[in-house]
């Protein structure tokens, strides 16, 4: 019995004789985040990311495969190399429609000159809308190739 006092004696003296806080180290250890729910506090379990991985993606390139003639002018139209995946060429779809949509490609430099320029406007906004409706021509013919493996024409869409 006498061991046993000595031994927890010099642990309480090692462990509270410096000014140490012995508790830091736990809350260091714990990760993730609280929530309460109710009378109740969950912890969520952090994410686990892996930056090698990550690199690992990002630097693959996506597998291509062989893609009619007639297709090769809609991949150009959405910048994007002949046989991308379509995932890519959803991206690439958006980010155009993004850039040319009629609505944003408004400049307000016109919307405040003379009344006579009102027909520049429209004509911008008529050229838009043209490159707009290539653009979603062009996706959806490879679109319907990605899911079916047959090339539409354009009347047809």
């Amino acid at each position: 019995m006498h061991d046993y006092y000595e031994t927890l004696g010099s642990l309480l003296r090692d462990r509270l004789g410096t000014d140490d806080d012995p508790f830091v180290r736990a809350t260091e250890e714990r990760q993730g985040k609280y929530r309460a729910a109710g009378n109740k506090i969950e912890r969520r379990v952090p994410r686990q990311f892996s930056a090698a991985a990550d690199e690992q993606e990002k630097q693959e390139e996506p597998v291509r495969v062989p893609v009619p003639a007639a297709l090769a002018e809609d991949f150009a139209v959405l910048h994007v190399l002949p046989g991308m995946p379509l995932s890519y060429c959803k991206k690439a779809w958006k980010l155009l429609l993004k850039k040319y949509h009629p609505d944003l490609m408004r400049d307000d430099s016109v919307l405040h000159t003379a009344p006579n320029q009102s027909n520049l406007q429209e004509r911008t906004s008529e050229e838009a809308a043209a490159i707009v409706r290539r653009i979603n021509q062009s996706y959806k013919r490879i679109e319907i190739w990605f899911s079916t493996g047959k090339v539409r024409d354009y009347s047809t869409l």
